[in-house]
């Protein structure tokens, strides 16, 4: 039973990772390029999910409010970086896609012609 369970958590997973894959495009990237990105990302959303933890007391999770150790302003330019962070690294993504079609389709032309 649990090893059912094991492998349903397993191809949850993977499914997921595939998704996140052809969202980001980061399938056109070469797996070491994909480390990085994933590691650095995983940094970002650690850092920030550790910031807020350490910024609430632990009475806070049993009444639901939070501290205010940091300001709306801080949360809102902490928002807007990571926002302007994911756009420029989905516009060079979107980028990168966009040259690997040109030089595929370059060679590709190229083999036509010699071919011909």
């Amino acid at each position: 039973m649990a090893g059912m369970v094991l492998a349903w958590a397993w191809k949850q997973k993977s499914w997921f990772y595939y998704q996140y894959l052809l969202v980001t495009a980061l399938y056109t990237l070469e797996p070491w390029e994909r480390t990085v990105f994933d590691s650095i990302l995983v940094s970002i959303v650690g850092w920030h999910w550790t910031r807020d933890l350490s910024s609430c007391p632990s009475t806070s999770w049993q009444y639901g409010t939070t501290s205010k150790l940091y300001s709306d302003q801080d949360v809102t330019k902490s928002k807007r970086f990571l926002e302007d962070l994911l756009f420029k690294v989905g516009m060079r993504l979107h980028q990168m896609s966009q040259e690997t079609l040109l030089v595929v389709n370059i060679t590709n032309h190229i083999k036509t012609n010699i071919h011909e």
